[in-house]
């Protein structure tokens, strides 16, 4: 059939006008319809028959009546399964272990973390205690432990935790660990896990002994896991040489012989292994134990990769990652060097009981840390000094223009972080050249080094306590205490000694293994025997002044036993003394 194509009148559509569709005598003469029912008042006028209204039609009903109960019995005694909740989160013995956990996410993971608000405290950490209780059980002591701190400066308040609940719990973790090491359950990073947490607990006691050791032991643990898994003959200098490539931590030297598929499975990751090396930084100052030759070894495996190092750094995450490496070789290289001047004999010999009983106290021993001072002169190691403040150079060059941008338009915590790394430049420039200083007025010519620390230490130190609770103000991670140790040290300009250790004693505050109050205290008396012998300008002669070469620490107890050497006119002078705060 063709189409029609209509128009017009033609084109229209019929359709009813009346709402309820009446077929009546005036609607087909098209007379409008009043619509009255059940007949139209105009038809009834005149008379005429209607049609009336088409029956309604209305769609049927959906619903249902619903049935009464109790229709069937048999439906009825037939018992359902109840619903099984999904378990969201670690399973806590008691109520108090679940307080614990919540204080240590909400509120103790970010103290810890301290400005540098590493994901291994907020997010790593709490999620390996989903399924491991040692891990849940060091978490929830390391809480207790802080939550007891904060209720310590808090007058009036109730407290709802003692230090045996978190001693308990810290037993549960370490029998946890050690079943697990004995029926070879643990992985490797677990491993890592607890090493830290137990280190973390230890210092925040002020344990430092015990921290030292655990330490060491997650060092060894790193290296054991390398050479297993990957038949790496390396020793445990290298914390992260042979980890592979990642955004947090990108290298360009995978070894040949490392399977990048089987790094990609690498349960060490990039947070972990940054905490790790901090770990190494910390120890390389107090208790090392490691056998020098280790240290040696590994100068050049650390050199070849900075020679890496990028002209440009682009962000915080790699000025951290390359500063971190850069301090790693040279704080080796300078226990190096100081083994090599023969800085241990300056020390006054001592018997075995003269204070190393003293439990997990922290030892600073001649020649076995870095900050010992130098006994003969090493001109084999200058070519080896000199390129290694060029390094530090180079690193400061490449971090310029960031820290420009961050100083301008940086957050609070990048503008710290900033100020920070600058004083940690400066530290590592004075501790190197150091090495070779057998006189010591020699430090003199670093004033303008030592008062810029000062400045900057006075800038970070109340950015960083801010946010911290507790009568001892605890971060993990190293910051601005060893450049404060560095001036309360070396530095004779009284002004700036004095403002150095004025600052350090503002606060009890402690970065892993560094107490601010320990600090305080081996400085105040160096500088108590240094300036009974200060001319009347108050410039000491240099054989008047003394270096440290030996301290215990005891710091639960705020104790300890000190001993340094002069070099009179008529030889070397010790002195000791055994100090409290």
């Amino acid at each position: 059939m063709p189409n029609i194509l209509l128009t017009g009148e033609a084109a229209k559509l019929k359709r009813p006008k009346v709402k309820t569709g009446l077929m009546c005598t005036y609607r087909i003469r098209r007379v409008k319809c009043d619509e009255t029912k059940p007949h139209c008042r105009r038809c009834t006028r005149f008379g005429v028959d209607c049609d009336g209204y088409p029956p309604v039609y209305r769609n049927p009903s959906s619903s249902r009546a619903i049935l009464p109960k109790g229709q069937n019995p048999a439906i009825q005694s037939i018992e359902l399964p109840k619903i099984r909740t999904l378990y969201s989160g670690p399973r806590f013995e008691d109520e108090q272990e679940g307080i614990c956990f919540r204080h240590y996410c909400e509120e103790t993971a970010t103290q810890i973390a301290g400005p540098t608000q590493s994901p291994i405290w907020s997010k790593l950490i709490p999620q390996a205690c989903e399924t491991e209780p040692f891990l849940r059980h060091a978490v929830v002591a390391i809480a207790a432990v802080s939550k007891i701190n904060e209720d310590a400066v808090s007058p009036g308040k109730s407290r709802t935790l003692d230090y045996g609940y978190a001693l308990k719990q810290y037993s549960k973790s370490l029998r946890g660990m050690r079943l697990s090491l004995a029926n070879r359950k643990h992985d490797m990073r677990n491993a890592l896990l607890a090493c830290i947490l137990v280190y973390c607990f230890e210092t925040l006691q002020g344990n430092l002994g015990t921290a030292s050791t655990h330490a060491r032991s997650g060092l060894l643990l790193i290296s054991q896991w390398l050479e297993d898994n990957y038949h790496l003959q390396k020793p445990f200098y290298d914390v992260d040489e042979h980890l592979g490539k990642t955004p947090y931590n990108e290298l360009d030297d995978w070894p040949e012989d490392i399977d990048c598929e089987m790094m990609a499975s690498n349960p060490v990751d990039p947070p972990l292994r940054c905490t790790m090396s901090q770990l190494d930084l910390q120890i390389l100052f107090f208790m090392d134990g490691r056998p020098q030759q280790i240290h040696h070894s590994g100068i050049p495996h650390f050199n070849a990769r900075i020679k890496k190092m990028p002209a440009r750094l682009l962000n915080l995450h790699d000025v951290r990652r390359w500063g971190n490496l850069l301090m790693r070789r040279n704080y080796r290289w300078i226990l190096v060097a100081l083994t090599a001047s023969k800085s241990k004999e300056l020390a006054e010999p001592w018997p075995d009981d003269s204070g190393l009983e003293w439990e997990d106290s922290a030892q600073y021993l001649p020649g076995e840390n870095i900050m010992s001072t130098a006994n003969l002169h090493t001109p084999e190691l200058k070519a080896e000094l000199l390129s290694h403040r060029e390094d530090i150079r180079r690193f400061s060059r490449s971090v310029g223009l960031l820290f420009d941008q961050k100083r301008e338009n940086g957050t609070h915590y990048e503008k710290l972080s900033v100020a920070i790394w600058e004083m940690n430049c400066l530290i590592n420039h004075i501790m190197l050249y150091g090495v070779h200083f057998t006189d010591e007025t020699d430090w003199d010519q670093f004033l303008p080094e030592f008062k810029k620390i000062l400045a900057l230490g006075q800038y970070c130190m109340p950015i960083i306590v801010a946010p911290l609770k507790g009568a001892t103000r605890y971060i993990f991670n190293l910051g601005i205490l060893i450049g404060l140790s560095v001036v309360s040290l070396r530095c004779r300009d009284r002004p700036t000694r004095h403002a150095t250790l004025d600052l350090l004693r503002s606060v009890h505050y402690r970065e892993g293994i560094f107490d601010s109050q320990a600090a305080a205290l081996i400085g105040s008396w160096l500088a108590g025997i240094e300036e009974e012998g200060a001319d009347e300008i108050g410039f000491i002669p240099g054989h008047k002044r003394v270096f440290l070469t030996r301290a215990v620490a005891d710091i639960p107890n705020r104790r300890a036993l000190l001993g340094c050497s002069q070099r009179s006119l008529s030889g070397l002078v010790y002195k000791k003394a055994v100090m409290k705060w």
